[in-house]
């Protein structure tokens, strides 16, 4: 069964079917991790957590960062709100249609809202993509190879594939994502959405690197046919918006004449190292004496980092200056948000090619002063919203770009962050000017609030997408499907082991009658189908039909051939093979009985 809701805007007659695959309730910012990947990736993924652990025992590992979850979950938000090209289906696991069911019922509710579907995997791919024909196959988390296998695995027709890149730094990604982008057939209508120009610049820069060198190596001959389009994260400029100030600061205990610096994000010297930073408070605090200045630090990271930035704030004599606050939760923040001036980020993070605090900053109306690095200079408009810090760094990376294979991405990620520098006495003079200058505070405010509604609201990027669905789609009508090939990661267990087995059954086989007191076929099926919710392992209908038929055999004694049987039980939803496994399973648990040859 299919479950159908309803999202905003009415439909018309250029609606797409966009699939989406997703594992977290839209609106739900704090929902639990998901699964970390299975098979070679997911081994890889443990592998680097045990030895990150081991070699560096403080550090906190996580294959998916929290602020990834958050971006997808403001995009999911405002597509189904203010995309006017889109229907939905929402593909998820089948263990959790109830949770989404009841989020759709809950969430989805309201006038003028349009159709939502609600799958499960089991029921999208047990019938092939082309029970649902979506338009658009939109990926979120970044795996852009898994809708490309979907659709030459389980589609007649060509449609885009659109995966939203995030994190792109890690070396497992050039073997697990970028080098598995190439391998698997990808058309002009397919996309990379990248968040950044850097973004944008980084990924091409990967793709040639590793098609390059993987034809180089193997005289082959690869690429990604797509392209690489660039639309930025958003955020809710509904909920992010400036408020009021002195009754926040009330609220939380600050001082209503202070002059409030605040950082907002992950606390570690892998993303954002606040340590030079604080000196540089020092320099302020002492140099405008008459000023209450406070700088609050807000997020999560390791607890060694924590304690360590702790200890030199104790040292420098900042303790009634500095606050560092721990495991914010996102009302929180928000409260953080509308109480402070200026929004402070010394971002060096490889593994970040946006910077989605920044634009909620923005979008509460506070100036940024940031560095001058990845994403950070897209969104800040310098001079105008805020102001961006130069960065230096160098080519200082060859006697350790193999070490992630050894100790993790953390290791190798915090040499290449500790290796960038930013320019903290600039810094410093532009947090001076904005702090001895209210005039100035109030007009970076009102601009950036302009800027972030305008640029990074719900329904601007909604509306971005909406644009590259149609360019993308109408690309899409034009091509026609490659010929269908076996893959060389397609496993084929008969070929590779079909010799652990004495015998074989052919389609020659003789299958008989077999009377026994074994347990009846829907106890057999109950203790099968186990853990497997909502995807169906054997067909009860099947199983009794070839019974019967073998049963009600002219001949008993003779039986049937697997051929015979075949050709009487196969339908348009039943395969040979199939029909087979079931053969196989009513005489592995002797409700038949066969004759068939010795393997030489």
């Amino acid at each position: 069964m299919t479950a159908k809701f309803t999202a905003k805007n009415g439909t018309s007659g250029n609606d797409l079917r966009c699939l989406v695959m997703i594992d977290q309730l839209p609106g739900n910012q704090l929902a639990t991790v998901r699964k970390p990947p299975g098979g070679f990736r997911g081994w890889i993924a443990r592998m680097e957590e045990k030895l990150t652990r081991k070699v560096l025992p403080d550090t906190q590992v996580s294959s998916h960062i929290r602020g990834n979850r958050v971006a997808t979950d403001y995009l999911i938000q405002a597509l189904l709100e203010h995309s006017h090209r889109a229907q939905f289906s929402l593909v998820v696991e089948g263990s959790r249609r109830g949770e989404f069911e009841q989020w759709a019922a809950n969430w989805l509710q309201k006038d003028g809202l349009r159709p939502v579907e609600i799958h499960t995997a089991p029921e999208l791919f047990g019938h092939g993509l082309d029970t649902i024909a979506p338009n658009i196959w939109l990926d979120l988390s970044g795996l852009g190879d898994s809708g490309l296998r979907m659709r030459d695995l389980f589609s007649s027709r060509v449609f885009p594939v659109v995966s939203l890149q995030h994190g792109i730094s890690h070396h497992t990604l050039l073997y697990g994502l970028f080098l598995r982008i190439m391998l698997t057939p990808s058309y002009a209508c397919d996309s990379l959405i990248c968040t950044s120009k850097a973004c944008q610049k980084a990924v091409a820069n990967i793709l040639a690197a590793v098609s390059a060198s993987f034809n180089d190596q193997f005289s082959a001959k690869i690429s990604f046919e797509g392209r690489l389009d660039l639309i930025p994260l958003c955020v809710d400029t509904d909920a992010l918006r400036p408020r009021d100030k002195l009754s926040l600061r009330k609220q939380l205990g600050i001082s209503k004449d202070a002059v409030v610096l605040l950082y907002v994000g992950y606390l570690s010297s892998v993303k954002a190292d606040l340590t030079p930073l604080l000196p540089m408070m020092r320099r302020l605090v002492d140099e405008n004496p008459r000023v209450n200045l406070q700088f609050m630090i807000a997020g999560t990271g390791p607890e060694s980092y924590g304690k360590s930035l702790l200890t030199t704030v104790q040292e420098l004599n900042l303790g009634k200056s500095v606050t560092v606050l721990r495991e914010v939760s996102d009302t929180f923040k928000e409260q953080l948000f509308g109480a402070a001036d200026i929004f402070v980020a010394p971002c060096e993070s490889m593994n970040e090619s946006f910077g989605l605090t920044v634009v909620e900053a923005m979008s509460c109306g506070l100036p940024q002063v940031v560095a001058d690095w990845d994403g950070y200079r897209d969104t800040v408009a310098h001079g105008e919203t805020g102001f961006l810090i130069s960065t230096c760094w160098g080519r200082c990376d060859g006697d350790f770009c193999c070490t992630g294979d050894i100790f993790g991405w953390v290791y190798d990620h915090t040499l290449l962050s500790q290796s960038v520098s930013l320019d903290v006495r600039c810094m410093q003079e532009h947090l001076q000017a904005l702090i001895c200058n209210p005039e100035l505070r109030a007009t970076m405010s009102e601009r950036s609030r302009d800027r972030a509604v305008a640029e990074f609201s719900h329904a601007s990027v909604a509306r971005r997408y909406d644009e590259l669905w149609a360019e993308l789609t109408a690309i899409a009508d034009k091509l026609q499907p490659y010929a269908k090939a076996r893959r060389f990661d397609q496993p084929a267990y008969f070929n590779f082991l079909g010799h652990f087995a004495s015998k074989e059954l052919t389609d020659d086989c003789v299958v008989r009658a077999a009377a026994n007191n074994c347990l009846p076929i829907s106890k057999l099926i109950h203790n099968v189908q186990g853990g497997f919710s909502g995807i169906p392992v054997l067909d009860k209908a099947l199983l009794d039909r070839l019974i019967q038929i073998v049963s009600t055999a002219e001949s008993a004694s003779e039986g049937k051939s697997v051929r015979e049987l075949i050709s009487q039980t196969a339908n348009e939803t039943r395969s040979s093979d199939t029909i087979r496994r079931h053969i196989l399973f009513l005489l592995k648990h002797g409700k038949l009985g066969f004759q068939s040859r010795n393997r030489s």
